[in-house]
């Protein structure tokens, strides 16, 4: 998909139809909303990456299995012993600048999800996508360490999809088109990358099924008919969406601190993964 936000269909000629009229209006509001709008969760999410992979430097943990179980990467039999922090900590780990870099990449190149949705949509579909991912991988893959934003990253990315398919009048109709054809390939092309050995397969899939429904069902975001409403006067209905995403939030900020204070991450030991 384009790092810039999709170009309006040209101008129609002087002799055109009303409704292509209405049609390029509606694209060129929409792309001008698009660029004025701040992704300020998707620049938190990138920040927080960022932090907790400087640490694993820090701590000379850069692609270590043994470290980065310490700092909270997934496993089952860690969560079943009641180390529940993992399902979202592992999510801020990374095994090396190319596997960071790729989703953090990624990632910025779909903010303008959130310029569609608003910050507190676009963070309960990355947490909750996030932690599908988690799930899914525990139960496919229980005897194997994962870390990784990749499960998340995924489900923004069909999240996006699905709001082409069902735009709930957020996206005109040519852009949508557009958008969609955009993301195709990625999506064909990560899905086949996916099955390659040492990728998490059921993360990318769990958290990827999960942001497509998230969206395509209207869960989230289909109340919404127009970008300008995320910033209007919120009913109760937009506040229940800031408590729940406030309360995502925290959880996975309280993940990644309480897996550190957990694991004893500073240390060279292996926490037992029995030890809550």
């Amino acid at each position: 998909m384009s790092d810039e936000p999709p170009n309006p269909e040209p101008v129609p000629s002087p002799v055109y139809d009303e409704a292509l009229w209405r049609e390029h209006e509606a694209q060129v509001e929409f792309v001008q909303q698009l660029k004025t709008a701040q992704p300020r969760a998707t620049i938190a999410i990138i920040a927080a990456c960022g932090v907790v992979f400087l640490l694993e430097g820090l701590w000379n943990n850069w692609g270590n299995g043994r470290s980065l179980l310490n700092m909270g990467a997934l496993l089952s039999d860690a969560v079943d012993a009641g180390q529940w922090w993992r399902l979202w900590a592992n999510t801020f780990l990374h095994y090396g600048p190319i596997h960071i870099l790729g989703n953090m990449v990624v990632l910025w190149s779909l903010r303008y999800l959130e310029a569609m949705l608003g910050s507190w949509r676009f963070l309960i579909i990355y947490a909750l996508s996030g932690l599908g991912g988690s799930a899914a991988f525990m139960i496919a893959d229980p005897n194997m360490v994962c870390a990784g934003a990749s499960g998340a990253v995924w489900g923004v990315l069909t999240a996006m999809m699905a709001l082409t398919l069902r735009p709930h009048g957020l996206i005109p109709a040519g852009i949508a088109k557009r958008v969609r054809g955009s993301l195709t390939r990625p999506l064909v092309i990560n899905l086949a990358l996916s099955f390659l050995p040492g990728v998490g397969l059921w993360a990318h899939v769990g958290g990827g099924v999960v942001g497509f429904l998230l969206v395509y069902t209207g869960l989230v975001g289909g109340r919404l008919h127009n970008i300008s409403e995320i910033h209007g006067r919120a009913p109760w209905f937009r506040q229940v969406v800031s408590w729940v995403a406030i309360a995502l939030g925290a959880a996975m900020l309280i993940s990644v601190g309480w897996a550190i204070l957990a694991g004893h991450a500073w240390t060279d030991s292996l926490g037992s993964p029995s030890d809550p």
